[in-house]
C-alpha cells in the first residue's frame, strides 16, 4: 500500500535539532511565532513519538534562543553598569561551555553521516541519546532564561541607571 506522507529519517531530524540548538531553523523544524516554540511540519510523517522527542530537544534551542536575544539587546549598552556587565558576561561564559557542546554534537552527527559507525553502534548519535547528552544543558539555559526573564530592566534600576 502507497502512502502520500513523507517519512523523515533520524538523521534528518538530527541535523535540524543540532540547528535548532543554535537558534537556527531547519529543513523539517521551523520556529512556530503563534506558539513561540520549534516544531516539526505537521504535514511530514513523523510518528507521534519521534515528535515527542524533538518537541523536547527543541525547548533548548527555544531556551538558548532567549538567552542570546537578551546578551545581543544589551551588547554595546554603556548605561548597563558593573552589575549588569558582569551578568552578561556570566552568561557569555555560560554560552561558551553550550558552543562546546554543540561542536561536540556536530562531530558526532557528523561521524554518524558518514556511516564511520554502523547504525545501532555504541557510538552513533540518536535522538534518545540527544535527550541525555542535553539533560544538564537543558536545566542549565532553563535557570538563566529564568534570571534573564527576571533581569529584564531591574539590572539597570539596581544600578541607580
Amino acid at each position: 500500500m502507497f502512502t502520500d506522507t513523507y517519512e523523515v529519517t533520524e538523521a534528518a531530524l538530527l541535523r535540524d535539532i543540532i540547528f535548532v540548538f543554535q537558534g537556527i531553523e531547519g529543513k523539517y523544524i521551523k520556529y512556530d511565532q503563534s506558539s513561540d516554540s520549534y516544531r516539526i511540519d505537521n504535514k511530514l510523517g513523523v510518528p507521534k513519538s519521534v515528535r515527542d522527542f524533538v518537541n523536547k530537544l527543541a525547548e533548548l534551542g527555544w531556551l538558548y534562543r532567549k538567552v542570546r536575544k537578551y546578551l545581543d539587546a544589551r551588547a554595546g549598552d554603556k548605561a548597563l553598569g558593573l552589575v549588569g556587565q558582569s551578568f552578561c558576561a556570566a552568561l557569555q561564559r555560560e554560552l561558551t561551555e553550550y558552543y562546546r557542546l554543540m561542536a561536540v554534537l556536530e562531530g558526532q552527527q557528523q561521524i554518524g553521516d558518514q556511516g564511520i559507525v554502523g547504525e545501532g553502534a555504541s557510538g552513533t548519535l540518536t535522538l534518545r541519546r540527544l535527550v541525555v547528552w542535553t539533560y544538564d544543558p537543558l536545566i542549565r539555559l532553563r535557570t538563566l532564561a529564568a534570571l534573564v526573564d527576571t533581569c529584564k530592566g531591574t539590572i539597570k534600576s539596581y544600578c541607580g541607571v
